[in-house]
């Protein structure tokens, strides 16, 4: 489903927009998802995990900008068009979440500020302007004074934890997080949420350890390797690796690394059902005949083969995991270096406010420009060519990617992908990145080298003996 067809950007999506990329802001009060709850009818989806996620989302953005934040607890809507007993249960979940669960610094009681207490899941008819889910101006005064203004005495949270009673980020001479070190992206968590946990946000501890189990059965060291989301995809359906190369293999598990499990079932973030954004139709269009082409063509010449087989590149962002899939970090005052073990490729981004290229400048990772906001480094990429496809992306992509270190071990990478040429909406992936004390070896990529004349000729002896099959 996608609700931003028919609501406008989601408040994941907004969130920079409206909030972080104010200035002055030191608190904000959140009261969202009434719309989530009741127009979904009846439907399982948005499931409470969802929600949950989604808020708890907010929270450490905002609090990785040094910002306090308070939750606000969902009012009543039944007689509301929107309204239903599944819509209700999920509101009553989520509240009871919010009040006793929730990592909001605060919460305020919007709920009982304009229920009606004789009947406990509408709103007090003194403060219904008709359609029994908004507050007239009654209502919202009601609301208003449920505010406790002794909330916006507390200092921001940087700011009010005292010495010693919350971790700090070591920092570098011009006072910014030490980001510097090798990073691990090993997650077994899949890209997208399967299927099969559809309405799930998070997974028991009791079905984390059952995935583990089916992941070390799926498993062999002699087999083929389980690549990416292939890991858990195997697991989930209780198989072992099959090879996506049966004619020749491809490597066997003992080359990838461990990977690392917890409780979420996807990696993207927004949508809150934890898939990529649906494609825009001429993009879905374009990516079926370029899938066509390919089957029909895998190497009439060396532009058919893929750029990382060719050793260009893989691209930016890379999100794959488990292979490879280390990065080192440089850092000064004015510029940071993100060394991908992939393809040893190095991205050198200024901080110094410098404007991005013309938009006649394509690059195969684009241009990027960074800045600080907080102890957050945000890094926003354009510009680039229209021969990178990251996923099919078209060279509108615009990229905006959040480094936050959340642990003297643990950076928190953040990652929004906007093309309206090729997805209906931005979508969002939070990847947790583990340090590494290995060092980064370069990458001696020369397939494409040594490679190129054995696929190309390996292709001319397939269509010479087609042809002298047909004859």
């Amino acid at each position: 489903p996608d609700p931003d067809a028919f609501f406008g950007p989601s408040a994941l999506s907004r969130f920079d927009r409206d909030v972080l990329l104010q200035p002055g802001v030191t608190h904000v009060i959140v009261l969202e998802s009434i719309n989530d709850v009741g127009f979904a009818f009846d439907n399982a989806w948005p499931a409470v995990e969802d929600l949950i996620a989604g808020h708890t989302a907010l929270v450490q953005r905002a609090h990785a900008r040094g910002l306090r934040i308070y939750g606000g607890i969902l009012t009543p809507f039944e007689g509301a068009i929107t309204f239903s007993e599944t819509g209700e249960a999920k509101r009553q979940a989520f509240n009871a979440w919010l009040r006793t669960e929730s990592p909001y610094d605060a919460v305020i009681d919007f709920d009982a500020a304009i229920r009606d207490p004789d009947h406990p899941r509408r709103i007090l008819p003194a403060y219904d302007p008709g359609d029994a889910i908004h507050g007239n101006d009654a209502g919202y005064r009601a609301m208003a004074e449920a505010v406790d203004l002794a909330l916006f005495d507390a200092r921001p949270v940087a700011a009010a934890a005292p010495a010693g009673a919350a971790w700090s980020p070591p920092r570098t001479a011009d006072g910014h997080p030490d980001l510097q070190g090798v990073w691990a992206n090993n997650n077994a968590t899949p890209l997208e949420r399967p299927a099969e946990w559809a309405d799930r946000a998070r997974l028991s501890d009791e079905e984390l350890a059952a995935l583990e189990a089916a992941a070390a059965e799926a498993t062999d060291p002699g087999r083929d390797a389980l690549f990416g989301d292939q890991l858990v995809l195997a697991a989930i359906a209780g198989e072992q690796a099959t090879s996506y190369d049966p004619a020749t293999g491809n490597y066997n598990q003992f080359w990838i690394v461990e990977r690392d499990f917890n409780n979420r079932t996807s990696l993207v973030v927004d949508p809150p059902n934890g898939r990529i954004s649906a494609l825009a139709p001429a993009a879905e269009r374009l990516m079926a005949a370029r899938a066509a082409y390919r089957a029909a063509h895998p190497a009439d010449t060396w532009e058919d083969v893929p750029l990382q087989e060719r050793c260009i590149t893989y691209g930016v962002p890379r999100l794959g995991a488990g292979y490879n899939s280390y990065y080192q970090i440089f850092q000064t005052a004015d510029h940071v270096v993100f060394l991908m073990e992939m393809n040893h490729d190095a991205r050198i981004i200024p901080l110094d406010g410098r404007p991005q290229l013309d938009a006649g400048v394509r690059l195969w990772h684009g241009d990027s420009r960074g800045r600080w906001e907080g102890d957050t480094l945000v890094v926003e990429t354009t510009n680039y060519s229209a021969k990178s496809d990251f996923r099919g992306a078209s060279d509108n992509l615009r990229l905006v990617e959040r480094f936050t270190r959340t642990g003297s071990d643990t950076l928190e990478y953040e990652v929004t992908v906007d093309d309206p040429t090729t997805w209906i909406r931005p979508w969002t992936a939070s990847i947790p990145l583990t340090r590494s004390e290995d060092a980064l070896y370069e990458y001696a990529c020369h397939e494409g080298n040594y490679g190129m004349e054995g696929i190309l000729a390996g292709h001319r002896a397939q269509e010479r003996a087609a042809a002298a099959g047909e004859r």
